[in-house]
C-alpha cells in the first residue's frame, strides 16, 4: 500500500470526540426521562487552511461519507484518505469540482486520519480528522402497549458518530435484576423505530427509538423468575442495558426501576400490573 511522509498535521474535530456528559440523575421520579447531552454533527471550519475549506460527516444512500470541500482558487487536483499509520485507504480526483466524498464504510475502523491534498503527486497540505462511532441517549422507559401482551425497555437515542450504524450488525441486550434477563452471548439485534417506522439504519444525526427485541420484565408462570419472589413488590431493581456495534463501539447504561402492582396474564406470559423507570445513567 502507499504510504505518504509525516508533515504537519492540524487537529480538526469531527462527530462526537469529547464524553457526553451524564444525565438521568437519582432525583428524576417516574416517567421523568434523564438526558445525556450529546454533541450533533457538525461542518467543521478549516479557518487556518488554505486549502480545506470544510469537512463534515453527511449521510449517503449506503454508508455515511466524509464530505472535504477544497478552497476557492486552489491548485490542488487529488485527496487522499490515510490511517494514522500513514496508509492509504482511499484517493479521490477533484475534477471540475471543489468537493469530494469518502465513503465511511463498515470495515473502516474508528479513529484518526489524515486528509493529504496533492498536486501533480505533491503534497500541498494535510488535515488531521478524527472518525468515530457514538449514540447519546436522551431517555429510557419500559414499553408496555395496552393492545399487546409485551413489557420490556426502550431507548431514545441519536447517532452522533460519523458512521451509519447498521441495525442488523447490532446487538441490545439486558442483564441483572430483571424478570427475564439475556444471557450476553445471546444479545439480539434491536428493533429501530424512526417516526414509528421500522428502520434497518440509523445516519449520523438521525433520531430513533431502539426497542429490546424479548420481553424482559415478564415470565411465562409465575412460579419461575423474580415474580414468584414478590416482584411486584415495588422494590427498586437495577438492570444494565448494553449496545454493541460490530465494529466493537459499546455503550452501556444503568436503569433504576420498579415493578409493583400484581401479577398480571398477558396471553402466555406474567407482568407486573405497574411499572416505572425511576432514574438512568450511561456508564461508558
Amino acid at each position: 500500500m502507499s504510504r505518504i511522509p509525516t508533515r504537519r498535521s492540524m487537529l480538526m474535530s469531527l462527530g462526537v470526540t469529547a464524553a457526553a456528559t451524564l444525565a438521568g440523575c437519582s432525583q428524576n421520579t417516574p416517567g421523568e426521562s434523564g438526558n445525556e447531552t450529546n454533541s450533533n454533527q457538525s461542518s467543521n471550519d478549516s479557518n487556518d487552511s488554505s486549502v480545506f475549506a470544510n469537512v463534515e460527516s453527511v449521510a449517503g444512500e449506503w454508508n455515511a461519507k466524509l464530505r472535504v470541500t477544497i478552497s476557492e482558487d486552489t491548485d490542488v487536483d487529488k485527496i487522499g484518505l490515510y490511517d494514522s499509520n500513514g496508509v492509504k485507504k482511499q484517493r479521490k480526483s477533484l475534477g471540475a469540482g471543489s468537493a469530494v466524498e469518502f465513503a465511511l464504510s463498515e470495515d473502516l475502523p474508528s479513529g484518526a486520519y489524515d486528509l493529504v491534498a496533492t498536486t501533480d503527486g505533491t503534497e500541498v497540505e494535510r488535515q488531521s480528522v478524527e472518525l468515530d462511532r457514538s449514540i447519546s441517549i436522551q431517555d429510557v422507559r419500559i414499553y408496555a402497549p395496552e393492545d399487546h401482551p409485551s413489557q420490556t425497555f426502550e431507548l431514545d437515542v441519536t447517532n452522533t458518530g460519523d458512521f451509519r450504524l447498521d441495525m442488523t450488525n447490532t446487538e441490545l441486550g439486558v442483564s441483572g435484576d430483571v424478570p427475564n434477563p439475556e444471557r450476553k452471548d445471546l444479545f439480539s439485534s434491536p428493533t429501530a423505530f424512526v417516526d414509528s417506522k421500522a428502520v434497518g439504519h440509523l445516519s449520523p444525526g438521525q433520531e430513533a427509538t431502539l426497542r429490546l427485541s424479548h420481553d424482559a420484565l415478564q415470565t411465562h408462570s409465575l412460579t419461575e423468575g423474580d415474580l414468584s419472589k414478590g416482584g411486584c413488590s415495588g422494590e427498586k431493581r437495577v438492570a444494565t442495558m448494553q449496545f454493541n456495534t460490530a465494529s466493537g463501539y459499546t455503550k452501556e447504561i444503568k436503569v433504576e426501576y420498579t415493578l409493583s402492582g400484581e401479577p398480571e396474564r398477558f396471553s402466555v406470559v406474567y407482568g407486573c400490573s405497574d411499572w416505572a423507570v425511576n432514574s438512568w445513567e450511561p456508564v461508558k
